[in-house]
């Protein structure tokens, strides 16, 4: 939890996450159009992903945050329950093997920055006691960069296995779900 408060800390005192350096494994699969994924397997998960869209082509597809319950197989809802221009709440719900869970995050959105940070709606009732993390959408010249980071408690009411499941193949989709949405604009 230490980690995630300094991780919020930096959002808010820095406007934008620290920037990432990439191992040249890391750079190959980016160029072959795949997702890194960094997961400490303690609750705290760094993923990237390559797109071939400007980033203003992305930037919308981020903020597009209903669309992820079609891409993401364990998403079971999302309820947006506020939009502004530099604010979203909503609830989401997951489930996997019969096993569901449902939170509430609040998202501040900086689309000077292109980064949309989260943490948990402390006055709604959740399954998940914490979580923090963003979406950055990075230049690289004729491509955007989405990098995602995110930190939960390791000790919530979703079990450890279902915690793992959430984080490959449904980070995965999530980010190659934006990905197609901005390429085909």
């Amino acid at each position: 939890m230490l980690a995630g408060l300094m991780l919020l800390i930096s959002f808010a005192l820095a406007g934008s996450p620290a920037p990432l350096i990439f191992s040249a494994a890391e750079e190959a699969t980016l160029a072959k159009g795949e997702v890194v994924i960094r997961d400490s397997g303690k609750g705290m998960v760094v993923a990237v992903i390559d797109v071939d869209a400007t980033p203003a082509k992305v930037w919308p597809e981020v903020l597009d945050i209903e669309r992820r319950v079609e891409e993401v197989g364990s998403s079971t809802g999302c309820e947006v329950y506020h939009r502004s221009d530099d604010t979203l709440k909503a609830k989401w719900g997951i489930g996997m093997m019969g096993v569901s869970a449902s939170f509430h995050l609040i998202y501040t959105i900086d689309s000077a920055s292109m980064v949309m940070s989260y943490t948990i709606d402390e006055s709604k009732e959740n399954d998940v006691a914490y979580a923090v993390g963003s979406y950055q959408v990075l230049s690289r010249g004729d491509v955007a960069r989405i990098i995602y980071r995110s930190e939960a408690d390791p000790k919530s009411k979703v079990p450890g296995w279902l915690r793992s499941l959430l984080t490959g193949r449904p980070l995965r989709q999530q980010l190659g779900g934006i990905r197609a949405r901005a390429e085909r604009q």
